[in-house]
């Protein structure tokens, strides 16, 4: 299966430009994907921004007992 990607021109400011070519060779990126990954985080974020407190609340609950059940795995598999 082949994958179309559409091809745009984007104008940036000569100085975020800069920091975005700098920000790829940091991530060993390419400034393309560089771009992507910041537009994927941001809009990630955006989506988690409209949870209200009691979803953040549960989800933060989760990840504290699913910590707890790791390292309780771990412990366990040391103890053999």
């Amino acid at each position: 299966m082949t994958t179309t990607l559409d091809t745009f021109v984007l104008r940036l400011p000569e100085d975020l430009h800069l920091k975005l070519k700098r920000a790829a060779q940091l991530n060993r990126r390419s400034l393309n994907s560089e771009i992507v990954a910041r537009m994927a985080r941001a809009l990630t974020e955006m989506s988690t921004d409209k949870l209200d407190d009691g979803s953040k609340l549960a989800l933060i609950r989760k990840v504290i007992v699913l910590e707890n059940t790791i390292a309780q795995i771990k412990m366990s598999a040391g103890a053999d």
